[in-house]
């Protein structure tokens, strides 16, 4: 870099590699391991929970985040019975599935996320 010009110009492309949108691009193949593993852990009664796991991704400016969540079903169907099955009740043993699943992937999130950064600066 030779002045403020070039210096400009590298912290541009900084800014466009980090932005929320490539950010978001980089959670979704990041938390995609987390949604494979909540599915394949998840109680199979019917089948509705363990399809109903799903990520959803937001980016905001420079900010993106991704949520795995069970998405409710409006009747309290999956969404109702994931909490049950994740947490136990008085009658039912906890089966967790979502927890595990983040903490079993936590390391590689963290490196995918690392590789993607890296990718976009080159």
């Amino acid at each position: 870099m030779t002045d403020f010009a070039d210096l400009d110009r590298v912290m541009s492309d900084v800014r466009r590699a980090l932005g929320g949108e490539s950010l978001k691009q980089g959670l979704e193949v990041a938390c995609k391991p987390v949604v494979d593993s909540a599915r394949r852990n998840a109680p199979v009664d019917s089948g509705a929970l363990r399809n109903s796991i799903q990520m959803l991704t937001f980016s905001e400016g420079t900010s993106a985040s991704a949520i795995v969540e069970v998405s409710d079903s409006g009747q309290g169907g999956a969404h109702r019975n994931a909490v049950f099955a994740e947490f136990g009740t008085s009658k039912q043993h906890a089966t967790p599935f979502m927890r595990p699943a983040l903490y079993k992937n936590k390391s590689a999130i963290v490196q995918k996320m690392g590789e993607h950064i890296a990718n976009q600066l080159k």
